[in-house]
């Protein structure tokens, strides 16, 4: 009794069905033996997973009944039509539908070889009663978008979204598109099904439309970026035993929600939940910028009971998933699409600059310790791509928050992370506030020095000569955001090879701080360290020893041993050493740069990997061989990481590698 054809293009699940066999025919104590709830979110196939059960097993069977629980005059609609196929309910006389249920129940305790599908139970109360008995007669199948299986009662099964290469095949097969390995449309078809969020219904949805048209993949990609909301509204062609768009399909779990206990308090935290990272959001990120929120949502999350309810109302229909063990809640990429398209623009607006306030308050304002550093670390794939998006506002709290993110990113060696948010704070200052305000110059300076880490020399030198012209005339030639720029540009040029413009530029910036600022003013003491690094590539190697050596005894007085300013100048004085042939105090510096940065820093971060190839050298020079091969090698793999094989450090590294670290150092420190 399925009413239901099989789907010839179903794809990618045979894993799961040969699991879904073996756990309905274990036989295990404290467990529902032969009653499996497979669970989803709408759209993800559990139905199609069903229909393709049924017939790859149907020889295992002698009987095999359907039946829908969308409501309970369904569910018992489809027993009273057991009971006249079976004919148990033939003797008895003006038979109501749950007298009908109740006898095919009775009759299925009699029979063996049975398959009882139960299909769509979202509300678990519409079956209770109406299960057939747990015994070795027969398998009970059913499906829900409840997780909870357990009040069902029967075992959970989580039907998950497809893999990446089964989605394509899906999309391949449906659309009609063949396309080699290496080709630019299976680039194309890859993004698709990426922002489809690997869903089996989105993905036989777009195809449908794909096939019917003249279409390729990459020309409908750029469609539905343009018109998703009226894409995902469209109902699926065929024989499909779950009828509504997929939009449709989402919004009836929203309704669904409406309906329950904290149903107002779920709804409004999935209005959150839609801005934010949908592949896992933390809980404690949430929690640490509640200050930000609506005071509605504060008192949602302020309170632990209310919140943990709100989050099981929605994890009931599969609208999030909430994984425990990472204390983080998953949100599919299709259903914060379909909540957003259904909001007004207003709206959309009102929840940005809500974003915009919560990562202010959730983000550390400095990183200095590390506690601050490990929760930026932690909280940094909170904010990326959800504050990019939320930038489309253009405020400028927008464009202090990305700066704010940026200068970490770039801090802890994720330069291109940094240089887009830069860039984008940067857009919005432009537009808001003009090319001449000096926090749009601020933010000029910020993106140079991202270029800079980059290798992008000539960019950052661009940037970098026009934010002094303007400090020049703003605020003065002696002005200490003047000397900064100054000092920036400067370095920039030094690494150029410009060392005489460089150390022309640095020699007045130098001589200006000390007079204005104070000798041991931290801008004196940059200063003074970026004047030595360009002298010692001028080959001035004692007047670059003075000037560190200063540099560095004031840094251990004012931050600390072990503060990153003071680990730059001491392995700038190492580097001098070196090359000055003081191989062993060279050594001696390195080891301890090289030590305190993997602790503070991590092992991949980029003056951790210069400190790695600078100690080689010093190893290398006192003949220690094996350990400065060692050094090299981890250099080399963790540069590839962080920084990829193209950057030029890599490229440095490899070459040092290959010539057993020939020549200078690896690289300068510059503050």
């Amino acid at each position: 009794m399925v009413s239901y054809q099989r789907n010839p293009h179903f794809t990618g699940r045979d894993e799961l069905l040969t699991h879904l066999r073996e756990k309905l025919l274990e036989r295990k104590p404290k467990q529902y033996n032969h009653r499996i709830a497979i669970y989803g979110m709408g759209g993800v196939g559990k139905s199609q997973i069903a229909i393709e059960y049924v017939y790859r097993y149907q020889a295992n069977y002698r009987a095999i009944f359907w039946l829908t629980a969308s409501d309970q005059a369904a569910l018992l609609s489809g027993f009273q039509e057991i009971g006249a196929l079976t004919r148990c309910t033939s003797a008895l006389i003006n038979v109501n539908p749950t007298e009908a249920a109740q006898a095919v129940l009775r009759w299925l305790r009699e029979q063996e070889g049975w398959l009882f599908i139960i299909d769509n139970l979202d509300d678990i109360s519409v079956a209770k009663g109406y299960l057939p008995i747990i015994h070795g007669g027969g398998h009970t199948l059913i499906t829900t978008r409840n997780p909870d299986a357990t009040k069902i009662p029967a075992e959970g099964f989580q039907i998950p979204v497809l893999g990446e290469d089964a989605a394509i095949e899906l999309l391949c097969v449906r659309s009609k598109i063949e396309f080699g390995e290496s080709s630019a449309e299976k680039t194309h078809a890859t993004e698709l099904v990426r922002e489809l969020g690997y869903l089996a219904l989105a993905i036989e949805q777009v195809s449908g439309l794909i096939r019917s048209s003249v279409y390729t993949i990459e020309q409908f990609l750029q469609t539905y970026r343009k018109s998703r909301k009226r894409i995902l509204l469209r109902k699926p062609d065929g024989n499909d035993p779950y009828r509504n768009s997929v939009a449709a399909t989402f919004l009836l779990s929203v309704d669904a929600v409406k309906k329950l206990d904290y149903g107002v308090q779920a709804l409004e935290i999935l209005s959150l939940l839609v801005f934010l990272n949908p592949d896992g959001i933390l809980i404690d990120f949430i929690q640490a910028g509640r200050q930000g929120l609506s005071i509605e949502l504060q008192r949602t999350v302020e309170d632990d009971f209310t919140l943990s309810e709100a989050l099981k109302a929605l994890q009931k229909f599969s609208l999030i998933e909430i994984l425990q063990k990472r204390q983080s809640i998953v949100t599919h990429r299709l259903i914060q699409a379909v909540v957003k398209d259904n909001m007004f623009d207003a709206e959309v607006d009102m929840h940005r600059h809500e974003i915009i306030e919560m990562f202010k308050a959730a983000f550390p304002e400095t990183y200095d310790t590390r506690e601050d550093r490990d929760l930026c670390r932690r909280f940094q794939n909170q904010v990326v791509e959800p504050l990019v998006q939320a930038s489309r506002v253009q405020s400028l709290e927008a464009s202090f928050l990305l700066a704010k993110v940026g200068r970490f990113l770039s801090y802890d060696g994720k330069y291109v992370d940094g240089g887009r948010l830069f860039t984008l704070s940067l857009d919005i200052c432009r537009t808001s506030i003009g090319c001449e305000h000096p926090y749009t110059l601020t933010s000029m300076g910020n993106l140079a020095t991202t270029y800079l880490r980059q290798g992008k020399l000539n960019e950052a030198a661009e940037l970098q000569e026009k934010v002094l012209k303007a400090r020049k005339t703003i605020p003065g030639e002696d002005h200490p955001d003047t000397l900064t720029s100054m000092d920036n540009l400067a370095v920039t040029y030094s690494r150029q090879g410009k060392l005489n413009e460089a150390a022309e530029l640095q020699e007045k910036v130098r001589k200006a701080t000390k007079t204005i600022l104070g000798e041991d003013h931290p801008d004196t003491l940059t200063s003074m360290n970026n004047l030595a690094s360009t002298y010692l590539r001028q080959g001035k190697l004692n007047e670059a020893t003075e000037l560190q050596q200063k540099v560095l005894e004031a840094w251990k007085t004012i931050l600390g041993e072990n503060h990153p300013d003071t680990l730059t100048s001491m392995s700038n004085l190492a580097t001098t050493y070196w090359r000055q042939g003081k191989l062993n105090e060279a050594a001696e510096l390195q080891k301890k740069v090289q030590e305190a940065s993997k602790t503070i820093l991590g092992e991949d971060h980029p003056d951790t990997l210069t400190s790695m190839g600078n100690l080689a050298c010093s190893y290398k020079g006192l003949m220690r061989m094996s350990e400065a091969l060692c050094l090299l090698r981890l250099a080399v793999a963790g540069s590839e990481r962080s920084l990829g094989k193209n950057h030029p450090d890599t490229v440095a590294r490899k070459a040092g590698l290959k010539s057993w670290i020939g020549g200078l150092p690896f690289s300068l420190s510059y503050s």
